[in-house]
């Protein structure tokens, strides 16, 4: 592997059933949202609107006076221009259901997410062998508590969601011509799925960096891990002789990360198996072997670089472990192409 070495890692979504539905219209019946979408297509006499609902004046006069009082029409019955907005999303917005995808790390604040439409052509089912996002810790298990915090999350953004969804929504914040977004509800039902489906993300491999293992101690939500040479050097007293003054000195280590091209005597070392857990998923078996080049190459580097007392026997031994590629959501976030999808930061 090279400095600029890619691999693919898929980063698991979640399907929803959105549903948006204006606040006042929801308090309306049925004989208001009659006579707003009447006025607002044909501007009809009040009298068509007795002949054409069976109403008599007893029955539809509260109703024209709640409009009334709502300042959606005026005394002579015309649509004002909060009754045609009104209307307009009666006709095109209000009640209207969609399906989305969206990621689920909604216990994070700082960190932006994305949602997109269900035939988005980002979103594909997961091969069995992806390497895979581990879904946040906190993620919510209980169906409820999973669609009241991704509810909660789109909230907070729907003047940015919505018309990036919906074009009607487009025209609808053209002609508020100002701030927005109090009068709708929104409420998102998880719908289930046969299979997981995912975003693939081209991710490039870090090099080891040595300041952000002391500073971040966190386990991150994706790790991924490529091989290393290890060269270990023990350095201890001849044998065959009884040593008055017998020393115990710590082995040295060099290792070579092929993925870096670089020699390093503080990276830390995973083995096959860390805490007992084998290393399978997130591993970048490449199954590349490490040629005779590369061990004289660590071997000269950590003879021109240790300083070996002359009077002790020094013996070389080499192994293979692997090297951490660790991510935080928000550095997986950074990689993915937003052509398609929706980002909100």
């Amino acid at each position: 592997m090279s400095e600029s070495s890619v691999v693919e890692v898929w980063l698991p979504v979640k399907r929803y059933r959105l549903t948006i539905k204006h606040r006042i219209l929801t308090e309306l019946g049925e004989i208001s949202h009659f006579i707003l979408n009447v006025l607002h297509k044909y501007e009809l006499p009040l009298q068509s609107i007795y002949d054409i609902t069976g109403l008599n004046e007893h029955q539809l006069q509260p109703v024209i006076e709640r409009l009334q009082g709502l300042k959606f029409i005026n005394d002579d019955l015309q649509l004002t221009e909060s009754g045609k907005l009104t209307a307009y999303a009666l006709s095109h917005l209000h009640g209207k259901e969609i399906e989305v995808y969206m990621d689920q790390n909604y216990g994070s604040y700082s960190s932006s997410w994305f949602l997109a439409l269900s035939n988005c052509e980002s979103i594909q089912a997961l091969p069995v062998s992806a390497i895979q996002v581990e879904t946040p810790g906190n993620k919510k298990s209980n169906y409820t508590e999973d669609c009241f915090q991704q509810t909660q999350r789109f909230k907070k953004s729907l003047p940015e969601i919505l018309p990036s969804l919906i074009s009607d929504f487009q025209h609808f914040a053209d002609l508020k011509n100002g701030k927005w977004g109090m009068e709708w509800d929104i409420t998102l039902f998880s719908v289930e799925e046969n299979q997981q489906h995912g975003i693939c993300i081209t991710l490039p491999l870090k090099r080891h960096d040595n300041a952000m293992q002391r500073n971040d101690n966190l386990k991150k939500p994706l790790r991924l891990y490529t091989r290393l040479l290890v060269l270990t050097t023990n350095c201890k007293q001849p044998t065959g002789f009884e040593w008055l003054d017998k020393r115990s000195l710590a082995p040295l280590v060099n290792v070579y990360s092929e993925h870096d091209n670089e020699v390093y005597n503080d990276i830390p070392l995973f083995y096959d198996s860390v805490d007992g857990t084998e290393l399978v998923d997130g591993t970048l078996k490449d199954n590349s072997t490490f040629h005779e080049g590369k061990a004289n190459k660590l071997l000269l580097h950590a003879i021109e670089n240790e300083m070996f007392d002359p009077l002790l026997s020094i013996e070389h031994y080499f192994s293979l472990a692997w090297q951490l590629h660790e991510f935080s959501y928000s550095e997986v976030i950074e990689n993915i192409s937003f052509s398609n999808l929706i980002r909100i930061d």
